[in-house]
C-alpha cells in the first residue's frame, strides 16, 4: 500500500493517514539577512490533524490499485488500522519513517537539505544612487542611432554607386 501513496506524495506534496495526521512537503524560500543569503529549506513535517482524505486522493488510490472507490476506501483505513496497532516503526519510503513511541507515532524525516544548500555570505553590497542607475539606462539605450548612421551610410552608398 505504502508504494501506492509515494506517487501521490511525490505529486501533490501531501497525504492524509488516518489516525497520525497530515504528512506534508514544506518549503521555505531563501532569505536575506544580515548579508548572508540563507538557504531554502524544505521538509517533510507530520502534522496531528484528523482530517478525512479527499476524493481526488481516493480516485488516484484507486485507479493505481485497480480498484471501485468502495474498496480503496475501506482497505485505507484497515491498512493504517493494521499498522498502527502493530506498534511498530512504518517506513515510508527513503522519505522517512513513523517511530513508535509508547504506542504514540513520530515522524523521522531522513530528507535533509542542508546538504544540498548552504547559506551564502554577502557582505556589505554597493548600493547605486539612483542617479548612477539611470545614467547606466541611458548609456545602454543609445543603440537606435547606430541603427540610423548606417541607414544613411546604406542610402548614400546606393545614391553614389548609381
Amino acid at each position: 500500500m505504502i508504494s501506492s501513496l509515494i506517487p501521490y506524495f511525490i505529486q501533490f506534496g501531501h497525504i492524509q493517514i488516518p489516525g497520525l495526521g497530515k504528512l506534508q512537503f514544506v518549503k521555505k524560500d531563501a532569505v536575506f539577512h544580515d548579508h548572508v543569503l540563507l538557504a531554502p529549506q524544505e521538509s517533510i513535517e507530520l502534522l496531528m490533524n484528523e482530517e478525512a482524505p479527499s476524493t481526488h486522493f481516493y480516485q488516484f488510490l484507486a485507479h493505481s490499485l485497480e480498484l471501485t472507490m468502495d474498496q480503496v476506501i475501506k482497505d485505507y483505513h484497515q491498512f493504517w488500522k493494521d499498522q498502527l496497532g502493530q506498534h511498530q516503526d512504518i517506513q515510508f519510503g527513503s522519505f522517512g519513517k513513523f517511530q513508535c513511541h509508547n504506542k504514540k507515532y513520530q515522524w523521522q524525516s531522513h530528507f535533509d537539505t542542508k546538504t544540498y544548500f548552504n547559506d551564502i555570505e554577502l557582505g556589505t553590497l554597493p548600493i547605486l544612487p539612483p542617479e548612477e542607475i539611470m545614467e547606466v539606462e541611458i548609456k545602454k539605450d543609445r543603440w537606435w542611432m547606430a541603427a540610423i548612421i548606417l541607414f544613411v551610410i546604406g542610402i548614400l552608398a546606393i545614391i553614389f554607386k548609381s
